[in-house]
């Protein structure tokens, strides 16, 4: 697998394939950082439709190029009390100082804004309720 983010059965991509299963989920990479994945992760991301999802996390991996990220993990929240609402968090340590990475924050967010402006209205209430980025340093 090279650096395009995906291998598929062997095979690397360039951007996702139209159909995206868990195990392709789970084979994400930003850039040259492999991305430690959660199955029930993995799981909800695959709900959304295969072009939102390509396009939201090839914003996410554009940004991960320029940025200093030491590791990323894909996890799974459920909130305890309401069952409900459940979400896929991509979580990326940077090697940054407060400063930077609150400058980070604001590139990934502005990143994430244009590209879920573009998509259709369900998607993007999809990605609101279920979809999220932190940065930690």
């Amino acid at each position: 697998m090279d650096d395009t983010g995906v291998a598929v059965h062997g095979e690397a991509y360039d951007t996702l394939p139209a159909t995206m299963t868990t195990r392709e989920i789970g084979a994400l990479r930003l850039g040259a950082v492999p991305v430690t994945v959660e199955p029930k992760a993995a799981e909800l991301l695959a709900q959304l439709r295969p072009e939102a999802l390509d396009a939201v996390l090839s914003g996410v991996r554009e940004w991960a190029e320029h940025a200093p990220v030491k590791c990323a993990r894909l996890t799974y929240d459920l909130d305890p009390e309401a069952t409900f609402w459940e979400q896929a968090i991509i979580e990326i340590d940077v090697e940054a100082d407060t400063d930077q990475a609150f400058d980070l924050w604001e590139d990934v967010g502005a990143a994430l804004e244009g590209i879920e402006s573009r998509l259709p209205a369900a998607d993007r209430d999809w990605l609101l309720d279920h979809f999220d980025v932190h940065l930690h340093w």
